[in-house]
């Protein structure tokens, strides 16, 4: 396991250390594990101290990601999750002339 991160400022309530401690949740998370590699969980801990509210932080290892899991969420044009869709037709209309009278 990783070692607590200390955040290096205070706060001075309670309710604005764990909004600090959710948004480092979220940011940490998303930096530390790789699309298609391992994962990484983020543990905060919240405490108090003489001058205000501390906030600290470690990765957790959650797993390996070894692929795609066909969500199609990605885009990819040869994505198996998207397979049997049929594909949209063009109708033409045409067009009327219009006589001027």
């Amino acid at each position: 396991m990783e070692e607590w991160t200390l955040l290096g400022r205070e706060f001075p309530t309670k309710d604005k250390a764990s909004k600090a401690a959710g948004i480092i949740e979220i940011t940490e998370a998303r930096l530390s594990s790789a699309p298609n590699g391992t994962q990484y969980n983020i543990e905060t801990d919240i405490f108090e101290t003489e001058e205000g509210w501390r906030v600290k932080w470690r990765k957790v290892f959650a797993g390996y990601n070894s692929g795609c899991s066909k969500c199609g969420s990605c885009g990819e044009k040869n994505n198996s999750a998207k397979t049997g869709t049929k594909t949209g037709q063009l109708v033409e209309f045409k067009r009327h002339k219009q006589d001027d009278e």
